[in-house]
């Protein structure tokens, strides 16, 4: 963004990322040069929950997504209320997909404190950020 005048942008936004308060930081300075320069926002691993492990692979991703109704709606929730969001990018598993799809359907923008909240919530869904 400082050497190039990209038209769009593409990064991984999600509660659990989120509630690393450094990438949160730097994530939202991001967001507010976009908005600025008006740059379009592409969201990745909005509904990412965690590295596989050793736990087999059910869904055909790298990572493991969310895979319940309520829990999706809040990662899809989180990820589009973000500042000058364009578009959310899903996983790429079929079997989720109607899930995903419904899930921006029903987009209800959160406030601060439920997106505080749902950082704060990340340990009780299992999820750890699926970056190193």
């Amino acid at each position: 963004m400082r050497r190039f005048d990209f038209d769009s942008v593409l990064f991984p936004v999600n509660f659990t990322q989120f509630g690393n308060p450094e990438y949160r930081d730097t994530a939202l300075e991001l967001l507010e040069v976009c908005e600025k320069r008006d740059v379009g926002v592409m969201i990745i691993k909005s509904i990412a929950r965690r590295p596989w492990g050793e736990r087999d692979h059910t869904y055909n991703c790298w990572y493991e997504p969310f895979d319940t109704p309520e829990i999706i709606q809040a990662g899809v929730n989180f990820a589009l209320s973000q500042s000058n969001t364009a578009c959310l990018c899903t996983t790429g598993d079929v079997g989720i997909l109607p899930l995903f799809l419904e899930a921006c359907q029903n987009f209800t923008p959160l406030s601060q404190p439920e997106q505080e909240a749902l950082m704060v919530s990340a340990a009780e869904h299992q999820a750890v950020t699926i970056f190193d």
